[in-house]
């Protein structure tokens, strides 16, 4: 998992505020580069995906880009039986969505 040495930043996950004298499990979002406590990223993430909630956003709310977490970020953050959950769940959304597309009625279509 990636690592970043804490400069002073407030993680917008647990509010809580490091120094850079304090080194902690850190993780930029590739999306945005917006920096949260590892663990709280993936308490986080795990909420989100028990709650079905898709897209997943940066939980900065002061988030300028307004895009979606990275697939890598997620994947990297998670379980591997959590990303299997959310990849399932994501396929399913997508499909729902997307009003030229369905779910095949038999199961050897």
């Amino acid at each position: 998992m990636r690592e970043a040495e804490a400069e002073e930043f407030v993680c917008k996950i647990c509010m809580e505020t490091l120094d850079q004298d304090e080194i902690s499990p850190v993780f930029p979002l590739s999306s945005c580069e917006h920096v949260f406590h590892q663990e709280c990223l993936a308490e986080y993430l795990n909420a989100k995906i028990d709650a079905q909630e898709f897209p997943m956003i940066c939980p900065d709310g002061d988030c300028v880009h307004e895009g979606n977490i990275a697939d890598v970020d997620v994947k990297e953050i998670i379980t591997d039986l959590r990303y299997e959950k959310f990849t399932k769940f994501a396929l399913n959304q997508a499909v729902d969505v997307q009003k030229d597309m369905s779910w095949c009625p038999t199961a050897d279509c």
